[in-house]
């Protein structure tokens, strides 16, 4: 009876928030996707060493340290459609991909980031000092400068595409191409970037709860 009970729950909590609430009332996920882009922050996730997750949100108004009465124009110029769109691509809106990136170019992220360890392990673990400080400091602006020329197609060895998925790699939840020459962007209209968040595994948690 408690399972049952438990399942019953369940199922109405997934109706009520995936027809009513993040419908009508509130979507955190979108909303968060619209943070960044008001903050001028882009995320950049793998979860896998080739595989992971892109929220493009870099500001179309190129900078967002303004105050509210000029951030409350620029959301209607947005409305209003008096600028550009918020999409990676020219004339789109969208923001969100899976990233499946080649060797080349993760090879590259991790010559980057050897720079902000050492031999015995991460920078925070030992003794701070002013080099190390300016060290950390110049990998992490190398880093940010290197992922952002990335997106912007700077570098022709570590270049990408962005495509949709086909119907199939969408049921399955995997990718047919490898990423051998480019790194390759799948438009995400549904936001999967939320599964490696507690916010997208209510299924794992709602299991554990039953077997428990």
């Amino acid at each position: 009876i408690s399972t049952v009970l438990w399942l019953l729950i369940a199922v109405i909590q997934v109706i009520y928030f995936s027809v009513i609430y993040e419908r009508f009332i509130e979507d955190k996920i979108r909303q968060f996707v619209d943070l960044c882009c008001m903050s001028n922050v882009s995320v950049f996730l793998l979860s896998e060493r080739c595989f992971g997750y892109y929220i493009h949100g870099r500001s179309v108004h190129g900078h967002s340290d303004t105050n509210m009465e000029e951030m409350n124009m620029n959301l209607k110029r947005e409305a209003e459609n008096l600028c550009s769109q918020r999409g990676l691509l020219p004339n789109t809106d969208g923001q969100t991909f899976q990233i499946s990136i080649s060797s080349k170019m993760r090879q590259q992220y991790d010559k980057i980031h050897e720079s902000l360890t050492r031999k015995h392990g991460p920078v925070r673990l030992l003794n701070s000092s002013a080099t190390t400080f300016e060290q950390s400091t110049k990998a992490y602006h190398t880093m940010n400068k290197f992922l952002s020329s990335f997106i912007d197609h700077v570098h022709k060895e570590t270049d990408y595409i962005i495509k949709d998925k086909l119907l199939l790699e969408r049921i399955l939840g995997m990718e047919f191409m490898e990423p051998i020459e480019k790194s390759i962007f799948y438009n995400d209209e549904g936001h999967s970037f939320s599964d490696i968040l507690y916010y997208g595994n209510e299924t794992t948690l709602l299991i554990f709860d039953i077997t428990c």
